[in-house]
């Protein structure tokens, strides 16, 4: 699904992570029965690279788009899927809605459409 940086690829043709800004590596806070403690997390957007090809930045950036667009709207992340279900005359989760969100689909028709129909949107 998702598109890492290899040598088949030139360097030229990659950017920076928009999502970890090219850190690869963070830190969270981990809460289990042995009690909380502090680990380290690779970002779920690169992997791990710090890198991203021009097409997935783009698809971070429309998705990025749509959720300023729904929150503008004061839309939960379940009225719009809901509303956009209707509109598609598909059913379309939370959980589809949300990946379109966070650029985890490789559908850039899929996100732009989304996009269109929350700009056009009464």
């Amino acid at each position: 699904m998702w598109k890492l940086v290899s040598d088949a690829q030139p360097i030229e043709d990659f950017l920076t992570c928009p999502s970890c800004a090219g850190r690869i590596h963070g830190v969270a806070l981990a809460c289990g029965p042995q009690g909380s403690r502090m680990m380290q997390t690779t970002c779920d957007f690169c992997h791990g690279t710090g890198m991203v090809s021009v097409y997935l930045n783009s698809i971070w950036r429309m998705s990025t788009r749509l959720r300023n667009l729904r929150v503008a709207r004061n839309m939960t992340v379940r009225e719009a899927s809901t509303a956009y279900s209707a509109h598609k005359r598909a059913v379309v989760t939370m959980s589809q809605w949300s990946a379109l969100e966070h650029g985890r689909t490789n559908n850039l028709i899929e996100i732009e459409d989304a996009k269109t129909w929350l700009e056009n949107l009464r």
